[in-house]
């Protein structure tokens, strides 16, 4: 009896502890991922240089920050809209008209 209590016990821990480990990595999938800002505005650079120059490192830092506030679901979204920005960017230049 005690032998089949200790192994009910030990398959209920694996299980537990194996779809914990699915649902972390499914969390740490998709919490990388871009989410689009409600107004929809990508980041924007004054030249194609600046963009190629500075999106990735953007981007990187972005990821990082994500990692570093993983807990905090409301700073984890902001972040991840900041990075749809980025993957977005758009080069515009200043309209000498105005």
């Amino acid at each position: 009896m005690k032998k089949n209590i200790f192994l009910f016990i030990a398959c209920v821990s694996f299980a537990t502890i194996a779809v914990a480990q699915d649902r972390t990595i499914k969390t740490s999938e998709t919490i990388y991922t871009s989410l689009k800002p409600a107004d929809g505005n990508p980041a924007v650079f004054s030249s194609q240089e600046e963009l190629n120059a500075k999106v990735e490192m953007k981007k990187n830092n972005v990821k990082a920050l994500i990692k570093e506030n993983s807990a905090d679901t409301a700073q984890v979204r902001l972040l991840r809209e900041q990075l749809w920005r980025f993957e977005n960017a758009i080069v515009k230049k200043p309209n000498p008209n105005k």
